[in-house]
């Protein structure tokens, strides 16, 4: 892979500041389902589990990935010498 020429590499970074700005945004304070509730109808809160329940459920994940991940490439050995290439 190479790095892209300064041509191109400073209008990715001005469209990236501009998806992250907008996006921020749309997040904010339900702005975004307010804007869509006319295309989409109002969206009803109904939770199945409560928030605690999900939270704990989801942090329980990435911490069984986490270690799965290092007891797969955490605990090798770095070799001494730079690989050819």
């Amino acid at each position: 892979p190479h790095e892209s020429p300064a041509v191109m590499t400073w209008p990715m970074i001005l469209l990236a500041i501009g998806s992250v700005t907008a996006g921020g945004a749309l997040a904010i304070g339900g702005t975004l389902e307010h804007w869509l509730e006319p295309v989409v109808g109002a969206h009803e809160i109904h939770h199945v589990l409560p928030v605690w329940v999900v939270t704990v459920i989801v942090l329980s994940v990435v911490a069984i990935g986490i270690g799965i991940a290092y007891r797969m490439y955490g605990s090798r050995a770095v070799p001494a010498e730079v690989p050819a290439g």
